[in-house]
């Protein structure tokens, strides 16, 4: 956890007004500028590089030495890059949107207006609205692992909801042939596009400078591919031009938490047909944070039936990533893996989704494909506290329910467990901080049941634990959630690990998958024509 610096802070003075602020991007020549800021912020993190090129900047025109001031805080922030970009948009001059400019000096104007409008990014704030804020602010610096996304992109959306053989028949929805005629391509079409853009910009290319002057991207990017016309139109459903990112930015530059269109079209593409991202990693989203709701948009917005297919697309990743992982492990632990089952005399009455047993210990896991509502990211209450609800405390609930009549019909399930942990699985991440883990135990239902302990995860972090559990040397999987519960109960499941030097690693099947379809794109980018 780090702060970001602001002027104010900086100088120990007055912020600048928010006209001396316009009048100062009014002179900005936005064609170099925004090169450089499509770099600054594509990366992740402040550039050691670019933060020295500001402090000699500094040195130079005789500041006084500001390392005291400045301290462990960060000069820039992705939130305040991206807060920029929208008073750019709002206020610079587009007739300057061709003009080229010194990276030195592009860098050292980015920053004086970054830390000069991240003084506008909050008010002074109530204890409960920080709260929210630092829900909202965890949430928007978790990243994902592109490799990784790819891969569930392609299991779940692919191999797993093709098969018909997964579901019940009445339940099975052809969500691919649904995409190709929506959109006229396939969804491994679009995903060998993302893959694509993201491959050109993530390579570095001949200049390893903090700043690349061949950043920008033709419009005939694709040309040398199997099919271009497909690239160019892709580019264009994914990109914005600067006046209709100026139109929605003025009806949201007072709403700093507010990068609606920035996700949904992450690539800014000027008259001449170049192109770069606005922030690369909103571009990482596309491969299956956002595909998820391109395919949702398929179907009626009133239909359930695509999100309950979904429901059971990701149940049966999480049943086959399990499995896998288990039966693959490198130690003599004896796990034992029990899907899914149903039980009674009706068929709404089945087991949470995923059973890890272990001799007197039994893992459960419930599998939610849910992400968070809009206005939780934008750090409404009612909308976080709802979140919670669904996330954490109604999954712990059901397991709980679900659990204790197996015990009540004395199911061979539950025959000598002393022992419970359940496991809140989610699609999308929510945040571990202590006012909501506070809130979360306060809500969880009493039971008679021996809970010795709950967490939440998302799916990364579930596939952490897998591989964790399934190494050589591992210690049992309740060793690990008791040090999680003891030593860090506020602190994330991969920022537990991390901390306590267990290295989080990708399960090997995940890995084979990664390497499997990154080929597979590959060859869909490239196939001749006669394939």
């Amino acid at each position: 956890m780090k702060t970001y610096i602001t002027l104010s802070d900086l100088i120990g003075g007055e912020k600048n007004s928010k006209e001396e602020i316009i009048e100062k991007i009014s002179k900005v020549p936005l064609g170099g500028v925004f090169i450089i800021l499509s770099q600054m912020n594509s990366y992740g993190g402040e550039n050691p590089g670019i933060r020295k090129i500001f402090l000699d900047y500094l040195k130079s025109i005789g500041s006084k030495d500001l390392s005291q001031v400045l301290g462990d805080s960060s000069l820039y922030s992705e939130q305040g890059l991206l807060t920029l970009w929208k008073w750019f948009f709002v206020y610079g001059n587009y007739n300057s949107i061709n003009e080229s400019v010194d990276p030195i000096i592009g860098v050292n104007q980015i920053i004086h207006l970054c830390i000069a409008v991240s003084d506008y990014l909050s008010d002074e704030i109530s204890e409960e609205k920080a709260n929210n804020y630092f829900f909202s602010n965890s949430v928007f610096n978790n990243k994902s692992n592109l490799g990784s996304d790819l891969a569930r992109s392609s299991l779940i959306f692919g191999e797993i909801a093709q098969n018909e053989n997964n579901f019940i028949s009445k339940d099975f929805i052809d969500i691919n042939k649904m995409f190709s005629d929506k959109y006229g391509y396939s969804i491994q079409d679009y995903l060998a596009i993302i893959y694509g853009l993201i491959a050109g910009f993530l390579n570095k290319g001949t200049n390893n400078a903090a700043i690349r002057s061949d950043w920008n991207k033709s419009i005939n990017y694709f040309d040398k591919t199997h099919n271009p016309d497909l690239g160019k139109k892709i580019i264009d459903e994914i990109s914005t031009s600067f006046v209709d990112a100026k139109i929605w930015a003025q009806t949201s530059i007072n709403n700093p938490w507010d990068y609606t269109l920035f996700r949904q079209k992450p690539l800014l593409k000027l008259e001449n047909g170049n192109f770069y991202p606005i922030n690369l990693s909103l571009l990482f989203d596309k491969v299956l944070s956002d595909l998820y709701f391109k395919i949702r948009e398929t179907s009626p917005k009133n239909s359930t039936q695509i999100i309950s297919f979904f429901g059971k697309c990701f149940e049966k990743y999480v049943e086959i990533i399990t499995k896998e992982t288990i039966e693959s492990r490198k130690n003599n632990i004896p796990y034992e893996f029990i899907p899914e089952f149903s039980y009674g005399n009706k068929r709404s009455n089945k087991s949470p989704d995923a059973l890890i047993r272990v001799k007197d210990t039994l893992l459960a896991v419930e599998a939610k494909v849910y992400r968070l509502k809009m206005d939780s990211l934008f750090g409404v209450k009612s909308a976080i506290e709802s979140d919670t609800k669904r996330f954490a405390i109604d999954p712990i609930n059901q397991m709980q329910n679900r659990l204790s009549e197996l015990k009540t019909r004395s199911h061979q399930i539950m025959n000598g467990v002393s022992k419970i942990y359940l496991i809140s699985l989610t699609f999308g991440y929510y945040p571990t901080l202590k006012p909501f883990e506070e809130m979360i135990d306060q809500m969880i239902d009493a039971s008679d049941l021996p809970i010795k302990g709950i967490i939440h995860m998302d799916i990364e972090e579930y596939e952490f634990f897998l591989e964790l559990i399934s190494r050589k040397a591992s210690s049992p999987a309740s060793h690990y959630l008791e040090n999680k519960k003891q030593l860090a109960p506020y602190t994330s499941f991969k920022n537990f690990l991390f901390s306590s030097s267990l290295y989080p690693k990708r399960p090997q099947y995940i890995k084979d998958k990664i390497l499997e379809h990154s080929n597979n794109m590959r060859e869909t980018l490239f196939q001749t024509a006669l394939r």
